[in-house]
C-alpha cells in the first residue's frame, strides 16, 4: 500500500511508532526489532538503517540483494567524519577501561530486571522457586513476563531463563497470545496496561466518500 520509504508514515503498523517515537503507544518497545535488524540502537541514525533493511527485506531476487550488499559494503565504517571519529574514541576508551563500564552497566540491567521481577512475584503471592515448578505455559508466568517487557527493556531470552517459559521464540509467542486478551485481574495485579486497541479508519470508495 506504501513504498517502504514511506512505511514510518503508515499509522496502522507499527513502523510508524518506531520511526516517530513520539508517537509510541506507553507499552511499545522497539528494541527486538532494532537487535534483529543489526544491534541497531534507538537513535535516528539506527532508525533509518532499520528502514533501510526493510528495504533489503522487500528485494527478493538474490542478484538485487548481493548488488545492495556490495554498494553498503564499502570502506571500514559507513557514516560522516566526525562519526568515524567519534567511534575510534570509543573504541580507544574500551581499551583503556570501558570495557568494565559496559560489563558494570550490564550487571546493573540485569539486577534492575530481576528487582522487578521480585517486585511482581510478591504482588501476586508468588515464588522465585514457583517459576521453576510450575509449566512453561502457566499463565500467571506469561503474564508476568508481559508485565516485565511492558515496564522494562528487558529482551525475549532473559525471561525465558529466568521464568522458565523456553526459548525467545516461545516467549514472543506467548507474550503476544496473553497481549491479545489479557486476563484483567491479573493484568491489574502486575500493574500491566492493556493496550488501547488501534481500529483502522473505515475503507469508502471515492463514489461514497
Amino acid at each position: 500500500m506504501l513504498p517502504v520509504e514511506q512505511r514510518g508514515q503508515w499509522p496502522w503498523t507499527s513502523p510508524s511508532w518506531l520511526m516517530q517515537p513520539k508517537l509510541r503507544a506507553a507499552w511499545y518497545d522497539p528494541t527486538e526489532s532494532l537487535l534483529h535488524a543489526g544491534d541497531l540502537a534507538d537513535t535516528k541514525t539506527g532508525r533509518n538503517n532499520y528502514a533501510a533493511y526493510l528495504g533489503w527485506l522487500q528485494e527478493n531476487k538474490a542478484a538485487q540483494k548481493e548488488a545492495r550488499f556490495e554498494r553498503t559494503s564499502k570502506g571500514w565504517v559507513i557514516g560522516s567524519g566526525q562519526f568515524k571519529r567519534d567511534l575510534i574514541e570509543e573504541h580507544r576508551e574500551l581499551r583503556t577501561g570501558g570495557a568494565v563500564t559496559a560489563e558494570a552497566l550490564a550487571e546493573g540491567r540485569e539486577l534492575r530486571w530481576e528487582e522487578e521481577l521480585r517486585r511482581r512475584l510478591n504482588r501476586i503471592k508468588r515464588r522465585a522457586e514457583d517459576l521453576a515448578a510450575e509449566s512453561k505455559s502457566a499463565p500467571w508466568k506469561v503474564a508476568t513476563a508481559a508485565a516485565l517487557k511492558q515496564k522494562t527493556t528487558v529482551t525475549n531470552r532473559w525471561p525465558g531463563e529466568h521464568l522458565n517459559l523456553g526459548n525467545l521464540y516461545e516467549v514472543s509467542r506467548k507474550v503476544n497470545a496473553w497481549q491479545r486478551g489479557p486476563e484483567t485481574k491479573m493484568a491489574r495485579r502486575l500493574g500491566y496496561t492493556p493496550p488501547q486497541s488501534l481500529t483502522p479508519a473505515p475503507f469508502c470508495s471515492p463514489r461514497l466518500c
